[in-house]
Protein backbone atom coordinates (compact mmCIF):
# COMPACT_ATOMS: atom_id res chain seq x y z
CA UNK A 1 0.00 0.00 0.00
CA UNK A 2 1.20 3.53 -0.61
CA UNK A 3 2.20 6.12 1.48
CA UNK A 4 3.73 9.09 2.06
CA UNK A 5 3.48 11.74 -1.04
CA UNK A 6 0.84 8.84 -2.75
CA UNK A 7 -1.71 9.46 -0.22
CA UNK A 8 -4.41 11.22 -1.45
CA UNK A 9 -4.26 13.77 1.66
CA UNK A 10 -0.75 14.46 0.58
CA UNK A 11 -1.51 15.07 -3.09
CA UNK A 12 -4.66 17.25 -2.30
CA UNK A 13 -2.18 19.56 -0.22
CA UNK A 14 0.21 20.07 -2.95
CA UNK A 15 -2.07 20.58 -5.70
CA UNK A 16 -3.88 23.31 -3.54
CA UNK A 17 -0.30 24.63 -2.99
CA UNK A 18 0.20 24.48 -6.75
CA UNK A 19 -2.93 26.11 -7.85
CA UNK A 20 -2.75 28.99 -5.02
CA UNK A 21 1.23 30.17 -6.74
CA UNK A 22 -0.45 29.99 -9.53
CA UNK A 23 -3.93 32.03 -8.79
CA UNK A 24 -1.80 34.31 -7.08
CA UNK A 25 0.62 34.86 -9.54
CA UNK A 26 -1.54 35.55 -12.28
CA UNK A 27 -3.62 38.02 -9.77
CA UNK A 28 -0.58 40.14 -9.28
CA UNK A 29 1.04 39.88 -12.74
CA UNK A 30 0.03 43.11 -13.83
CA UNK A 31 -0.38 44.80 -10.29
CA UNK A 32 2.77 44.64 -8.75
CA UNK A 33 5.64 44.51 -11.20
CA UNK A 34 7.50 41.51 -13.34
CA UNK A 35 8.37 39.40 -9.68
CA UNK A 36 4.94 37.54 -10.05
CA UNK A 37 5.36 34.84 -13.42
CA UNK A 38 7.97 33.43 -10.81
CA UNK A 39 5.31 32.30 -8.60
CA UNK A 40 3.87 30.93 -12.00
CA UNK A 41 6.12 29.30 -13.25
CA UNK A 42 6.33 27.24 -9.61
CA UNK A 43 2.95 26.46 -9.61
CA UNK A 44 2.75 25.30 -12.95
CA UNK A 45 6.10 23.35 -12.11
CA UNK A 46 4.79 21.54 -9.17
CA UNK A 47 1.33 21.09 -10.54
CA UNK A 48 2.81 19.10 -14.00
CA UNK A 49 4.98 17.49 -11.61
CA UNK A 50 2.16 15.87 -9.71
CA UNK A 51 -0.11 15.52 -12.93
CA UNK A 52 3.20 12.90 -13.94
CA UNK A 53 3.95 11.64 -10.57
CA UNK A 54 0.15 10.15 -10.47
CA UNK A 55 0.17 9.13 -13.86
CA UNK A 56 3.41 6.99 -13.98
CA UNK A 57 2.97 5.58 -10.01
CA UNK A 58 -1.33 4.88 -10.82
CA UNK A 59 -0.54 3.76 -14.51
CA UNK A 60 2.85 2.27 -14.86
CA UNK A 61 3.41 0.99 -11.11
CA UNK A 62 3.08 -2.34 -11.13
CA UNK A 63 1.02 -3.57 -7.73
CA UNK A 64 2.73 -7.38 -7.74
CA UNK A 65 5.26 -7.68 -5.03
CA UNK A 66 6.01 -10.24 -2.82
CA UNK A 67 6.66 -9.32 0.72
CA UNK A 68 9.56 -11.29 2.15
CA UNK A 69 10.56 -11.63 5.81
CA UNK A 70 13.99 -13.19 6.86
CA UNK A 71 16.87 -12.76 9.24
CA UNK A 72 17.71 -9.01 7.82
CA UNK A 73 13.89 -7.84 8.01
CA UNK A 74 10.39 -7.28 6.29
CA UNK A 75 10.98 -6.64 2.36
CA UNK A 76 9.15 -6.26 -0.63
CA UNK A 77 10.34 -7.77 -3.71
CA UNK A 78 9.23 -5.82 -6.65
CA UNK A 79 7.70 -7.93 -9.94
CA UNK A 80 9.65 -8.45 -12.55
CA UNK A 81 7.91 -5.92 -14.59
CA UNK A 82 8.79 -3.06 -12.06
CA UNK A 83 12.21 -3.57 -11.57
CA UNK A 84 12.46 -3.07 -15.68
CA UNK A 85 9.89 0.24 -15.57
CA UNK A 86 12.75 1.58 -12.80
CA UNK A 87 15.59 1.06 -15.71
CA UNK A 88 13.69 2.85 -18.42
CA UNK A 89 12.11 5.50 -15.91
CA UNK A 90 16.15 5.93 -14.00
CA UNK A 91 17.42 8.99 -16.86
CA UNK A 92 13.95 10.74 -17.32
CA UNK A 93 13.95 11.01 -13.00
CA UNK A 94 17.68 11.86 -13.41
CA UNK A 95 16.22 14.68 -15.69
CA UNK A 96 13.63 15.72 -13.29
CA UNK A 97 15.72 16.14 -10.52
CA UNK A 98 17.95 18.96 -12.07
CA UNK A 99 15.48 20.52 -13.30
CA UNK A 100 13.10 20.93 -10.17
CA UNK A 101 15.35 19.97 -7.32
CA UNK A 102 12.83 17.30 -6.39
CA UNK A 103 13.94 14.50 -7.03
CA UNK A 104 14.03 10.89 -5.94
CA UNK A 105 10.52 10.23 -6.40
CA UNK A 106 11.19 7.70 -8.36
CA UNK A 107 14.25 5.58 -7.25
CA UNK A 108 14.77 1.74 -7.63
CA UNK A 109 11.87 0.69 -5.31
CA UNK A 110 12.86 -2.15 -3.30
CA UNK A 111 11.58 -0.97 0.10
CA UNK A 112 13.29 -2.69 3.54
CA UNK A 113 12.60 -2.57 7.21
CA UNK A 114 15.72 -4.02 9.29
CA UNK A 115 14.57 -5.87 12.45
CA UNK A 116 16.93 -3.51 14.50
CA UNK A 117 14.29 -0.75 13.63
CA UNK A 118 11.19 -1.81 14.13
CA UNK A 119 9.12 0.18 16.46
CA UNK A 120 5.87 -1.44 16.35
CA UNK A 121 3.77 -4.45 14.78
CA UNK A 122 0.15 -3.87 14.44
CA UNK A 123 -1.60 -6.74 13.45
CA UNK A 124 -5.21 -6.59 12.16
CA UNK A 125 -6.95 -9.95 12.27
CA UNK A 126 -10.67 -8.91 10.49
CA UNK A 127 -8.84 -7.67 7.60
CA UNK A 128 -5.75 -9.74 7.41
CA UNK A 129 -3.12 -7.23 7.46
CA UNK A 130 0.16 -6.58 9.72
CA UNK A 131 1.73 -3.14 9.63
CA UNK A 132 5.44 -2.98 10.52
CA UNK A 133 6.43 0.10 11.03
CA UNK A 134 9.75 1.75 11.78
CA UNK A 135 12.71 2.70 9.71
CA UNK A 136 12.43 4.40 6.35
CA UNK A 137 9.68 2.29 5.59
CA UNK A 138 6.56 1.57 7.26
CA UNK A 139 5.09 -2.19 5.87
CA UNK A 140 1.77 -3.27 5.23
CA UNK A 141 1.74 -6.67 4.49
CA UNK A 142 -1.50 -7.87 3.00
CA UNK A 143 -2.22 -11.46 4.00
CA UNK A 144 -4.23 -14.26 2.66
CA UNK A 145 -6.67 -16.62 5.06
CA UNK A 146 -4.22 -19.33 4.82
CA UNK A 147 -1.16 -17.38 4.87
CA UNK A 148 -1.92 -14.73 7.56
CA UNK A 149 -1.16 -17.08 10.85
CA UNK A 150 2.16 -18.46 9.64
CA UNK A 151 3.11 -14.38 8.83
CA UNK A 152 2.64 -13.30 12.29
CA UNK A 153 4.54 -16.19 13.94
CA UNK A 154 7.53 -15.83 11.46
CA UNK A 155 7.38 -11.95 12.73
CA UNK A 156 6.86 -12.75 16.41
CA UNK A 157 9.74 -15.53 15.94
CA UNK A 158 12.22 -12.79 13.83
CA UNK A 159 11.18 -9.49 16.00
CA UNK A 160 12.72 -10.70 19.88
CA UNK A 161 13.43 -7.25 20.97
CA UNK A 162 11.49 -5.84 24.40
CA UNK A 163 10.84 -2.44 23.31
CA UNK A 164 8.96 -3.68 20.08
CA UNK A 165 5.00 -2.64 20.37
CA UNK A 166 2.79 -5.33 19.52
CA UNK A 167 -0.54 -3.97 18.90
CA UNK A 168 -3.77 -6.45 18.47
Amino acid sequence: MEGGPGRPKTLGILASIGFGLLAAGIMRLGVLGDAWPVMIVLGALLLLTLVFWVLIKAGMRSRDVVFVIDRKGVHIKPSAAQRRLDRRLHWLMLMVFWLTLKGGQWAAWAPMTPWREVRSVRVERTTRQVLVRGGAWHIRLMCTAENFDDVVAALHAWCTRDDVVWQT
